[in-house]
């Protein structure tokens, strides 16, 4: 009974997993090749085959998808999300939350909001 390996198709987890964990940091598709172990160009097309999206894409969903919660349920100023969710500016973040969700960061928390 030794130690079981994650399941092929589990490394699109284990790579949601890692770009959560580091988000703040500033995940880059070169870091997602290298825990995925492999190139940035079949991690690419690994990626469009089994969720039809790049790997700069993955990230930016997941990003997004971190935000939208945070906005959510949480007190936090949007500028603190934009930081923690790795975004270089408060600018670059709206821009990005607009493109994926049709409103900015304030008008999303203004109709989503969790009673917090």
């Amino acid at each position: 009974m030794g130690v079981e390996k994650p399941a092929e198709d589990d490394w699109l987890g284990q790579l949601t997993a890692f770009c959560r964990d580091q988000l703040c940091h500033g995940v880059t598709v070169l870091q997602l090749a290298r825990e995925a172990g492999m190139s940035r160009q079949h991690l690419r097309k690994k990626m469009l085959d089994a969720c039809n999206k790049t790997p700069k894409q993955f990230i930016e969903n997941i990003k997004v998808d971190t935000a939208s919660t945070l906005l959510r349920t949480s007190d936090l100023k949007i500028t603190q999300i934009s930081s923690h969710c790795g975004y270089s500016s408060h600018a670059v973040f709206g821009r990005s939350f607009r493109r994926l969700t049709g409103l900015s960061p304030s008008e999303w928390r203004r109709k989503n909001r969790a009673g917090v």
